[in-house]
């Protein structure tokens, strides 16, 4: 890599996925964020974006926005834990989403965190009510229809 080349440290997180070719199923590796690489720089230094691999750097306007340590360091752990690790839809808790898997396939509502745990809470508007259930956070996708 060259930014490695140039001594910058550089962290690509990839997972492993089963593919399919005409005659057998293969695992490959494949980047957990496609189109970004993690790297540790000083912004004082000259720009990194001189790089020719480098397109651009993530941040507000033309400042870097740094990636917090502990981010990368649940990556990197999740990583190493030996469990399968693949990449999942953005989801914050506010966000409408629909349930797609399983006995409550269909049902929309608002994602919310009780102690520790995603709830998916649907409301009656009329009666000024609302419930909510437990589920499995790769149950569930966000859903731009949902009002």
């Amino acid at each position: 890599m060259q930014l490695e080349g140039r001594g910058y440290e550089v962290f690509l997180p990839q997972y492993r996925k089963e593919t399919y070719r005409s005659d057998r199923r293969i695992e490959v590796e494949c980047p957990l964020f496609p189109g970004y690489l993690f790297c540790r720089f000083d912004s004082k230094l000259p720009p990194i974006v001189a790089v020719s691999t480098v397109v651009s750097i993530v941040g507000r306007g033309r400042e870097p926005e740094p990636i917090p340590e502990r981010e990368i360091a649940n990556v990197r752990s999740m990583l190493q834990s030996g469990f399968m690790v693949e990449p999942h839809p953005y989801l914050r808790v506010g966000d409408k989403v629909v349930i797609v898997k399983g006995p409550l396939s269909g049902v929309e509502g608002l994602l919310v965190a009780k102690k520790g745990k995603l709830r998916v809470v649907v409301s009656v508007n009329v009666l000024q009510r609302s419930v909510s259930v437990e589920f499995d956070s790769e149950a569930v996708r966000q859903n731009f229809e949902y009002n």
